[in-house]
């Protein structure tokens, strides 16, 4: 709810990889009293190899 923790006009900016995985890395937001940054340092079970592309058929 803006103006509680974010700031009104504040925008989330998500990376996300480049694979058939499309899994967020990085997130990150401006709040009032500063700004977070959040970052994942492992991931396991995915479906695709990192950096695989992923293949879909019609």
């Amino acid at each position: 709810k803006p103006g509680r923790i974010f700031k009104k006009n504040s925008k989330l900016y998500l990376w996300v990889t480049n694979d058939g995985n499309r899994i967020p890395v990085k997130a990150n937001v401006d709040l009032l009293i500063g700004s977070v940054t959040l970052e994942l340092l492992e991931a396991s079970g995915l479906k695709y190899k990192l950096g695989q592309k992923a293949s879909y058929s019609k």
